[in-house]
């Protein structure tokens, strides 16, 4: 967390220089306090704009998509505490997730790695516990060009050499016999 701090910390200063002496910093310290301001009513918009959206869909569940509203709310709750952090880039990265069209296009792409992570790890999961690649994966199309065959390898078949005996009474291994 340290090593994250630091970063921060480093960036915002390097962004405020930078601002400042592009345009004085006096306008640089004026636009940070008013990307905190506009950012706050932005915040205060959209969260009445999803509570407005959620009662809706508690009166009318059939019409609603509670997965988009929940991954709405949890992201202008990050984009609300980014505002409330002070500096210009995280100022601006807070506005960014909390305006609606932009959201839109981080709760995609964060559906989009969530997803191909899941699938990354049904795959590992599938060819380690069954030993087999799951059809289509990266694992399956490795074994298609590998020279070992796929599958479970060697198997044992525990009735190997066994003959198979008419069951006759006199037969000891004949639990149903009258043999005693």
């Amino acid at each position: 967390m340290p090593l994250f701090a630091a970063a921060y910390l480093i960036v915002e200063v390097i962004a405020f220089i930078l601002l400042g002496m592009w345009i004085g910093f006096g306008w640089a310290l004026l636009a940070i306090i008013g990307l905190f301001v506009a950012g706050l009513a932005i915040a205060s918009w959209q969260f009445r704009a999803l509570t407005q959206r959620a009662t809706q869909q508690a009166e009318h569940p059939e019409g609603g998509h509670p997965g988009r509203l929940t991954g709405d709310l949890a992201l202008t709750f990050v984009g609300s505490l980014l505002v409330a952090v002070p500096g210009v880039v995280s100022s601006l990265a807070g506005i960014f997730f909390l305006l609606p069209p932009t959201r839109a296009l981080i709760r995609k792409g964060i559906g989009a790695g969530a997803r191909a992570a899941l699938a990354r790890f049904a795959d590992s999961t599938f060819t380690s516990v069954y030993g087999v690649a799951r059809p289509g994966s990266k694992a399956d199309r490795r074994e298609q060009r590998s020279s070992q065959p796929q599958g479970w390898g060697e198997v044992i078949d525990h009735r190997e050499g066994e003959s198979h005996r008419p069951e006759s009474p006199e037969d000891p291994h004949n639990n149903g016999g009258t043999h005693q």
